[in-house]
Parts: C-alpha cells; structure tokens; sequence
C-alpha cells in the first residue's frame, strides 16, 4: 500500500507492518466559516422541513406569523420572520441572509441565534443544534456537502467534546474526544480496511498510548508519535512472533527482544527493524550466537 493512498480523505494512514513504508497522517476538514446568508425555501426542501421549535417548523412559520410586526426587512437586503420583544428577535425565527442565500431557523434571544436551531448554508451544508449567541456551542448535528457527518459536543463553533465523525466517502470513522477541531484525546478510528486505533491522540494524530488492531491480524500496543510508532511498544505479529523494545519513527530502533514462535529469540539492539548493535540469538536448541550485529548479520563473535 502506498503512502499517499491513504492521504485521500478517510483519517490518518494506518502505520504500516514494521519493515514497511510508513502512512501518513491526514487532518480533517475543520468546521469552515460561517456565513450568515439566505436560501430560498426550494432549497430547504428535503431533510429540512423536519426540523421543528415550539410548534413552528421551516415552512409553516411564515403562514403562522402573517401579522407585519412580527416581520423586519433590513438595508442589507436580510429578512426576518418570527417573534420578536422590544424590538429584539426574541423566541422563534426564521433568518435570510441575503449575502450568499443561507438561512438560520430556531430560537433566539436578544437578537442572536441562542437555544436550539438550524442553520443551511447555501450549499446544503448544515448544523442542527445549540447555539450560544450566535455560534455553535453545545449539543449538535453537521452534516457536510461530500456526505460526511459530525454528530457531537462543540464550544465556539468548534469540535470539541465527545464527538462522532463519519467519513462518508470512504467508510471510516472517529469515536472519542476533540479540542478545537481536531482530535484530540482519548478515541477510536475504524479505518474501511477494518484496521482499529483505539488510544491516544492530539492534534488529529496518534499521539501517546495506544492499541492498534491490523485488519492481517498483528497488533500493537505502546507509545505513538505523530502516527508512528515511537518509544516502548509490543508488536504482537500474526504468525506468532512478538517483539518487545523500543521504536522509533515508526521502525524497531534502540534495545528490544524478538520471541520467535519457534522459541528462539534475539535480545538486543536493533536499527531500522533489523539487529544491529550488541546482541544474541539463542536458538530453540539452545544455540547461542554473540556479539556484534550489523543489519541483521552477525559480525564479531563474542
């Protein structure tokens, strides 16, 4: 498996059995910015038209609240319908934004959008949930143009919580913990591989302890760095082998011992996930081999 096959929207690359070419990280679509704007009512057709507060839902609102004083039109060209209090949007509204067609339904509170309500952007891209003055803040829903869905806890517009990440398009998916967008925290990634991280991350990648399941049957289980094996770890292979020591970038480097299913093993050092340094091979007869190694050769008898 190439490295950039995995750069391709689905997470960050799986690492690689050791002795192979390491995949690379990929970082998830952020929440991109708001843009307050207004959609026409075709367009909010659909998934839409279920969304409803206090009895009001996106196409009845209008019919509902006839009367012109609960109906502002403002210079921008923006316009309001829904329940308003000394002049404040107050209650339930509708919102258009006339800048880029999209359109926010819900309740508010002092003219901002605050409570429970949806927004659609013009491309159909839309969150349903809380808001907090006028971002995204507590218990919500957003669904992306390409298919993908975060369903979840935000702050400030941003991931952040416990949160639920689908990638539509490939068939992975992210369940765990994030701080400003990314994940960050204790999670598990399903990749469509059938591949499974469960442990540390931050900053989107896997970063700390962790359990890697491979779809072939090998696990991992230690210290991750920037999605690659780094610090002590145990590599449980599918064969029956195992190795216990340290990695680094991904590859078996520093003091380790590798258990042959056989019952022979190597104690020593490695270097790029061959021995390489002081070590000995005891055979499964008892056989001992000593001394220097140099990628995986035997060099200086001791």
């Amino acid at each position: 498996m190439k490295d950039n096959e995995w750069n391709n929207g689905d997470g960050p690359g799986p690492p690689m059995q050791p002795g192979d070419a390491n995949g690379g990280g990929w970082e998830p679509p952020k929440q991109r910015d708001i843009h307050e704007n207004e959609l026409s009512d075709e367009q909010l057709e659909g998934p839409f038209s279920y969304f409803k507060v206090n009895g009001y839902h996106f196409h009845n609102i209008e019919s509902l609240l006839t009367d012109e004083s609960h109906q502002n039109s403002y210079e921008n060209g923006d316009r309001y319908i829904g329940e308003l209090l000394g002049g404040w949007r107050e209650g339930v509204g509708k919102y258009y934004y006339s800048s880029d067609n999209s359109v926010y339904f819900g309740e508010w509170s002092r003219g901002s959008r605050h409570g429970r309500g949806i927004f659609v952007w013009a491309d159909n891209e839309y969150y349903d949930g809380d808001w907090v003055f006028g971002r995204m803040h507590g218990q919500g829903n957003y669904y992306y143009k390409n298919g993908d869905s975060y369903k979840g806890e935000w702050v400030n517009d941003l991931k952040q919580g416990r949160g639920e990440y689908v990638y539509e398009t490939t068939g992975s998916r992210y369940l765990g913990d994030w701080l400003g967008d990314s994940r960050t925290g204790e999670g598990t990634f399903w990749w469509a591989s059938n591949d499974r991280y469960e442990g540390q991350w931050a900053e989107s990648k896997m970063n700390g302890f962790g359990k890697y399941f491979y779809a072939n049957g090998d696990i991992f289980e230690g210290h991750w760095l920037h999605d690659k094996r780094n610090g002590f770890g145990t590599y449980h292979y599918n064969n029956g082998d195992r190795y216990e020591g340290n990695w680094i970038n991904g590859k078996r480097t520093g003091f380790g011992k590798y258990f042959y299913l056989d019952g022979s093993y190597y104690e020593g050092f490695f270097r790029e996930n061959e021995f390489h340094g002081r070590g000995k091979y005891i055979s499964k007869l008892g056989e001992v081999e000593e001394g220097i190694w140099d990628r995986g050769a035997l060099i200086h008898a001791e």
